[in-house]
């Protein structure tokens, strides 16, 4: 990544237009936030009903059913 004369340089050349920032990239945090945000309240969507169907529609557990908590 770093050549003898301590310029900085990319494993290939950057794609036509694209000028590399090595000294202040863009930060893409916000992707793993907003993943970690809305995927657990998607996965609720799907548990809720689940639990609710097992819990008074059907009335009976499964072994399934219980290990869905860690």
């Amino acid at each position: 990544m770093s050549s003898a004369d301590g310029v900085v340089t990319g494993a290939a050349p950057p794609p036509p237009g694209v000028t590399p920032n090595f000294e202040d990239p863009e930060w893409i945090g916000y992707r793993l936030i907003i993943v970690s945000a809305v995927f657990p309240v998607l996965s609720l969507c799907f548990l809720l009903p689940r639990l609710y169907s097992a819990a008074f529609i059907l009335r009976k557990w499964h072994p399934d059913d219980c290990k869905i908590w860690p």
